[in-house]
């Protein structure tokens, strides 16, 4: 979180952001009126405060497709992962995490920092 807080000063909008952090280890969004986030951090220009109360509704609508999209690529994995034929000796590669639907082509294609 302190890394979002720094990242505020390189902002191009105005409005401030939310960074959400929960202690779900199951890697599961919560519904938005959840009572079990760890915390809330806005985010603006000139700097960056814990919040108590946020309506959060908009922010977790969109991370769902997000998490819908996570789960699809585990789940594809694990697929991959049970039909490998282990006793072949290679190790088990895949190239699901570089498919279009799960990560943006342009970012694979990058070299480095620019």
């Amino acid at each position: 979180m302190l890394m979002f807080a720094a990242a505020g000063g390189f902002k191009s909008a105005s409005a401030e952001d939310t960074v959400l952090f929960w202690a779900e280890t199951g890697a599961n969004l919560w519904p938005a009126d959840a009572d079990g986030w760890l915390a809330v951090l806005s985010v603006g220009r000139h700097g960056a405060r814990f919040v108590d109360a946020m309506d959060l509704t908009d922010a977790v609508a969109g991370l769902r497709p997000v998490e819908n999209r996570f789960f699809e690529l585990v789940e594809r994995l694990a697929e991959e992962e049970e039909s490998w034929d282990w006793d072949s000796g290679q190790d088990f590669r895949t190239e699901t995490p570089r498919d279009p639907a799960f990560t943006d082509p342009s970012v694979l294609g990058r070299q480095g920092p620019r």
